[in-house]
């Protein structure tokens, strides 16, 4: 009797590449992420009717980064941020990882978008826990108010 070929792991065709695609897109990001050190989480959501242009969303958050390196003292700062549609139909909201200590009012100094009158709102960053079992990280991501 013949035992039973095995088939090598990967290589082929996924079952469903829009699944690849973005399973590879968020192991990158962790990968990145543990690279740079990045281990600060935060959100960043708009007050009132909230964002729906993510052109804007963008140059919000931009001008957010800048500021945010300018009140500490322009020194270099790593992060990553990703958009995320809001559940309760909100518009957009921007979670971020940082790699160094925020203080409170460095991260409040979240500028206010000039054309529609709204303002980012950041929450956090905090840090992620240290403990060497795998931890699991769960937090609030409602809007701060």
């Amino acid at each position: 009797m013949r035992p039973a070929q095995r088939r090598p792991l990967g290589g082929g065709p996924a079952s469903d590449p829009e699944r690849a695609r973005a399973e590879a897109g968020r192991r990158e990001l962790r990968r990145y992420c543990a690279a740079s050190r990045l281990n600060r989480l935060g959100t960043l959501t708009y007050r009132g009717e909230g964002c729906h242009d993510p052109r804007q969303a963008r140059r919000d958050v931009g001008l957010f980064f800048r500021t945010l390196r300018q009140e500490l003292d322009g020194k270099p700062l790593s992060y990553l941020w990703v958009p995320e549609w809001h559940k309760a139909g909100h518009g957009l909201q921007l979670h971020f990882a940082v790699g160094q200590f925020v203080p409170r009012r460095a991260s409040r100094a979240a500028p206010s978008s000039p054309r529609r009158q709204r303002t980012l709102h950041p929450r956090g960053p905090r840090p992620l826990p240290t403990s060497p079992s795998r931890t699991r990280v769960s937090g609030d991501s409602g809007s701060c108010r």
